[in-house]
Parts: structure tokens; C-alpha cells; sequence
């Protein structure tokens, strides 16, 4: 299924579509060839959006995948529920990744998608080749000002 009519203008000038998943119809594009993927994962209160100005640069060189997570952008959950834990964005990725053929992935996580990541990385080792973490949560780091 392809995003169209009445969704956001910038949809309206990629190539994006949803993957049906066991507890969610995921939204998300794909743009570049070659080479082993990079999936961006975006921030809480955000969308795929978030990163329209980094995938043409980036697909440039590699294959990107970026999807709306869970309660985000346009992906839609199956069932009445609406609260979403690590557990549940880690499963999520999974399925998308077996869904899409994916065995191996680096991941550019930003904010609370930096902690998502880093999550599945614990869980899912064995699927990530690389991390990227922008402005990231997830890691117990106190704030210093000296």
C-alpha cells in the first residue's frame, strides 16, 4: 500500500509505502542501492520527516531505509493499544527487518531513536553492523557543566 491522497505534502514527492507487520502497518520509504542498509530511526514526536534532508545525500552512497515507529507519523497499530515500550520497538524492528529481507543493518538513531536502537543492538547484536547515535538517550551519562 502506498501513502497517497490526504497525507503530508512531503509524501507527496517520495516514494513511500506501509509493510504490514504482526501489531502494526508500519509506514516508510527506501532510496539508494548497493552495499548493506542503514536504517534511520527517528526521535520521539517526530516522523520520517525528521530526516527528508539527510536520505538524498545519504542514498547517494548506501541503502536507506527509514521508518514512522510505533504511535509516530503515519504507522498505524492493529489493535486498541497505545503505549509502546523498549520491547515493543525492538520487536518491531525485527519485523521489519525479516519483513524487508534485511539481515544486517547498520541504524542512525536520533534522540529517543538513539535509545531504541541501542536496545535492539543489546537484544539483536547479531543484526547490527553499525550505530549511529545523534543528541542520543539511552546512555547513563550525567550532565557536567564545569
Amino acid at each position: 500500500m502506498r501513502a497517497g491522497k490526504g497525507f503530508s505534502g512531503y509524501l507527496k514527492t517520495i516514494d513511500s509505502g506501509f509493510l504490514m507487520l504482526d501489531s502494526f502497518m508500519v509506514h516508510y520509504l527506501r532510496a539508494g542501492t548497493g552495499g548493506s542498509p542503514l536504517i534511520l530511526v527517528h526521535g520521539g514526536g517526530m516522523w520520517l520527516y525528521s530526516f527528508r534532508h539527510n536520505i538524498p545525500a545519504l542514498s547517494a552512497h548506501f541503502p536507506v531505509v527509514a521508518l514512522d515507529m510505533p504511535g509516530y507519523g503515519y504507522t498505524l497499530p492493529l489493535s486498541a493499544r497505545q503505549r509502546y515500550g523498549l520491547e515493543d520497538t525492538s520487536e518491531v524492528l525485527l519485523q521489519f527487518m525479516n519483513r524487508l529481507g534485511i539481515n544486517r543493518a547498520s541504524f542512525l538513531g536520533h534522540s529517543w531513536g538513539g535509545g531504541w536502537v541501542l536496545h535492539f543492538a543489546h537484544r539483536y547484536p547479531e543484526r547490527v553492523e553499525k550505530l549511529v547515535l545523534v543528541d542520543s538517550s539511552g546512555l547513563d551519562v550525567r550532565d557536567v557543566i564545569e
